[in-house]
């Protein structure tokens, strides 16, 4: 850092078990981990769920005080041999990594690491266009704009970012994992008559509520919802569907 004129970011992208080293580092400004699901003869049930191992981390990574992102993530394999990948040709893993990645308060999107052997191969690529759409839809000048807590004990793990004002969020269907839907090959759980409730809104003001597919970015519906006198706002998944996004905007009244 003391000779370089540009003053550019400094950061580790593999650390393995030196986390120790990592977490005392103070010339590191930016935090990067990788996180693969291994091959699926080795696969733990844990693993099951590939948005859950991203999550363990956040502990740790909130200790770190600086910005994260996961920058590798996907089926553990090589170039030549991915069972994992070859049974997911649709991208599943790949659009919840990705869209987890962001909404866990990462600086960025998870990052698949097999580009040329997956997604180009597949042609994935128009997997990240919704989130460029649906994240021109948010101000991130908003200073008070921060990641929410993931909650415990539901059949939705709502993750997102929530300002007094705004909110990106993704009430995750947890029964919907990559093993469950590319192994087991079982049918996608959608929402049923079922919701959320946010809180730390500014009180009895009108949000508008829109819904957005992960898979293509298109806007399902919209209403108007009102905070109650704390702050709360009751937000209703749009039932029948799966892997939606929640913008949520003050109105300007």
């Amino acid at each position: 850092k003391s000779i370089d004129q540009d003053k550019r970011l400094v950061t580790s992208s593999l650390s393995w078990q030196n986390w120790a080293e990592v977490e005392g580092a103070q010339a590191l400004d930016l935090i990067q981990v990788h996180e693969y699901i291994p091959s699926l003869k080795d696969v733990h049930p844990l693993q099951y769920d590939g948005i859950l191992p991203l999550q363990t981390h956040l502990p740790r990574l909130k200790g770190y005080k600086r910005p994260f992102r996961f920058s590798e993530v996907g089926h553990q394999g090589t170039n030549e041999h991915n069972p994992g990948n070859d049974k997911d040709p649709g991208g599943l893993l790949l659009k919840q990594q990705a869209w987890a990645g962001l909404l866990l308060g990462g600086y960025g999107s998870g990052m698949t690491w097999w580009w040329d052997v997956y997604i180009d191969k597949h042609q994935l690529w128009q997997s990240y266009q919704p989130m460029q759409d649906i994240c021109q839809k948010i101000n991130w000048q908003d200073v008070a704009f921060k990641p929410i807590p993931v909650n415990k004990g539901s059949s939705l793990r709502v993750m997102g970012w929530q300002s007094s004002e705004q909110a990106l969020i993704w009430p995750q269907i947890r029964d919907n994992t990559w093993h469950a839907l590319t192994i087991k090959q079982l049918a996608p759980v959608t929402y049923k008559r079922q919701g959320l409730l946010l809180k730390g809104f500014l009180p009895k003001k009108r949000f508008q509520i829109s819904w957005y597919s992960i898979e293509d970015g298109h806007k399902h519906s919209q209403i108007s919802q009102s905070s109650d006198e704390n702050g709360k706002l009751q937000v209703i998944c749009p039932t029948g569907q799966m892997m939606m996004i929640a913008v949520i905007r003050l109105t300007q009244e």
